[in-house]
């Protein structure tokens, strides 16, 4: 374990700059995971992917210590003042690891990914770190996401999930993706608060995919305007006060019907 107890520190300017810059991580598919359940399958499910580990020196390193033996990887101890600046006073663990995620999910398989979803859009990484753990809640085997959306793999959307995020396949949504998507005759639904249709009107065809787009634009994909593309959109019944729903509550009602709908 190295000490690092300044902040004009090599590794420690490499790290604060990585850390504060979520472009830069999308672009080296890199993730910085820092909340306990998250660590926890890290840890244990995907040891080799962890490339550094940063541990604030004002903890108690005992219970994490056996958890850190046979890393690979450099271990930085930050006195609590930097370790504060790149994340937060009063953080849960006073733990954090940056991992590689390239090449973690399997490629898509139609005889194998039948119930999937597909984020469009949604800007705000609890948002998505929610709708990432409904769909692993309610046995989606599957999740696209569009190039326009928050990365999946922020720090915030990591938390969010509570490590579910590292349990399901993810992948980008391009051209190529959708045209196998539909050769594989998937059937495409979406949720709008305006459909005539109601959630409980329909019956979900397989393999199918849910769209969840942001709240303030709605699904926004190009793909989605295709003749190709057989779009089925419905509502959710909610009080007439009450003009939409936030889209990980949505995402969380519509999977858990579906869930039930196709036991």
């Amino acid at each position: 374990m190295v000490s690092i107890s300044s902040a004009s520190n090599p590794s420690y300017k490499s790290l604060k700059k990585l850390l504060g810059s979520t472009q830069i991580q999308r672009k080296r598919q890199l993730a910085c995971v820092d909340s306990h359940h998250p660590l926890m399958e890290v840890l244990h499910h995907h040891p080799s992917r962890i490339q550094t580990i940063l541990v604030n020196k004002s903890i108690n390193e005992s219970k994490w210590k056996e958890l850190f033996e046979g890393l690979n990887c450099p271990i930085y101890a930050l006195s609590h003042g930097l370790f504060s600046e790149l994340f937060y006073p009063q953080h849960p663990t006073g733990v954090a690891a940056v991992m590689d995620i390239r090449d973690l999910s399997p490629k898509y398989d139609p005889n194998d990914h039948h119930r999937m979803i597909i984020i469009d859009g949604v800007q705000h990484a609890l948002n998505m770190g929610a709708i990432i753990r409904n769909a692993a809640a309610f046995e989606c085997d599957g999740i696209w996401i569009t190039p326009h959306s928050v990365y999946p793999f922020h720090t915030q959307s990591i938390r969010a999930s509570v490590g579910t995020v590292f349990k399901l396949p993810i992948w980008e949504l391009h051209s190529a993706a959708m045209s196998q998507l539909i050769r594989s005759d998937v059937s495409f639904y979406a949720a709008n608060p305006h459909a005539s249709l109601g959630l409980t009107d329909i019956t979900v065809d397989q393999p199918s995919a849910w769209i969840f787009g942001s709240e303030e634009h709605g699904i926004q994909s190009e793909h989605f305007d295709s003749d190709q593309v057989a779009l089925t959109e419905v509502s959710i019944p909610i009080h007439q006060k009450v003009e939409s729903l936030n889209t990980a509550v949505s995402s969380g009602i519509i999977l858990f019907y579906v869930n039930n709908m196709i036991k």
